[in-house]
């Protein structure tokens, strides 16, 4: 993701197991903008979180999207990079595994906007910064 502000980021890149998840092409899509106007606060906050924070970070998600009658969980690393020239923005390059699928129903109903509550933070040599 290019995180140009805490209310605009990009999808640079977004590979095709994820994109046949979700059931759309990511790629050039806002993030924020494709949630739904009562949860884009939220998005916005979390993935600037994300952005601007000094450390790597583990969650864990159900994606709002069902395929075939099931919520699909996923498990997120994600690693803010700095840009190199003063005018690039933000990127957050996350990397996602499919964890087994579960029927719509069961087990934990966390959406992804809430992801606040299962964040991890994950030390890349700046320590891990108070929540």
């Amino acid at each position: 993701l290019d995180v140009f502000s805490a209310e605009r980021a990009v999808f640079r890149l977004a590979g095709c197991d994820i994109e046949s998840l979700v059931g759309m092409r990511l790629t050039g899509r806002d993030f924020v903008a494709m949630a739904a106007m009562d949860q884009r606060a939220m998005r916005s906050r979390m993935i600037w979180d994300v952005a601007m924070r000094p450390c790597g970070l583990l969650s864990f998600h159900v994606l709002p999207y069902l395929v075939a009658g099931r919520a699909h969980h996923i498990e997120v690393f994600a690693l803010p990079i700095r840009p190199d020239a003063a005018e690039a923005p933000m990127q957050v390059l996350a990397v996602a595994s499919r964890l087994p699928p579960q029927q719509q129903g069961g087990g934990t109903r966390l959406r992804l906007e809430q992801t606040s509550v299962t964040q991890h933070g994950i030390d890349i040599g700046a320590g891990i910064p108070a929540l």
